[in-house]
């Protein structure tokens, strides 16, 4: 259940970006059809709430209306993908959110919800400047369009930590086998040099010369030999 809820909520980042490819093609029917009032509603719907956005994109050097509709038709289908791919990238499931909410971000305070205006009531200098936001410019399906965004966005901050501690937490368990695997290697190594040193000192000629044991025996062979 959880599962599909959190690719519901990456959704609204894809639908965001589909909301601009629409707002563009919105614009290019109302240039069509400046006198068709399904056209002008369509266009007036839109532009609160990407109107800025897409302005932004087409007015970059070497842009265009076409451009920042295939922008931002390809960022909705990408968008798409990320949220029903069996295997998604975090990465770029954080990225996407965040230009979305950026995206929002920017048509509210266009639209004045983030300015500072002046209160009603009160009394003195202090009450000349009122900082609460004011939603009333700004359409309700795009305030909460930016709460389930901003919701996609803490969303893939976390797939994003559980990434880097999973990450991190296998390559703890490579390191740890390797070391294992190391000090057993060094451990066969060892027994096996000293074998050969064991066997090498207990024979009569090895590696290291003579065994010293074996020159005390001739030794005292020597001296019964000498006393009969």
């Amino acid at each position: 259940m959880l599962k599909y809820a959190a690719r519901l909520i990456y959704l609204a980042p894809a639908l965001t970006f589909g909301l601009g490819a629409a707002f563009v093609a919105a614009a290019y029917r109302l240039g069509a059809s400046p006198a068709d009032p399904a056209a002008w509603q369509g266009f007036l719907a839109l532009a609160p709430l990407v109107r800025e956005p897409v302005y932004l994109v087409a007015g970059l050097p070497g842009s265009s209306y076409a451009a920042a509709f295939v922008v931002f038709a390809t960022a909705a289908l990408a968008g798409a993908v990320f949220a029903f791919s069996p295997h998604p990238s975090g990465r770029a499931q954080f990225i996407h959110a965040h230009l979305a909410f950026l995206i929002l971000l920017l048509s509210m305070g266009r639209a004045g919800v983030f300015s500072a205006g002046n209160a009603e009531i009160g009394i003195g200098p202090a009450s000349l400047t009122d900082w609460t936001l004011d939603f009333s410019s700004f359409p309700a399906i795009g305030v909460g369009l930016f709460a389930v965004v901003a919701l996609a966005c803490a969303a893939s901050h976390r797939s994003v930590i559980r990434d880097m501690i999973a990450r991190q937490t296998a390559m703890q368990k490579v390191e740890s086998r390797r070391t294992r695997h190391s000090t057993v290697v060094a451990g066969a190594a060892l027994a096996v040099v000293g074998a050969i040193a064991t066997a090498a000192w207990a024979s009569e000629w090895g590696p290291f010369g003579p065994s010293p044991l074996i020159n005390a025996c001739e030794q005292v062979k020597g001296h019964l030999h000498c006393w009969q």
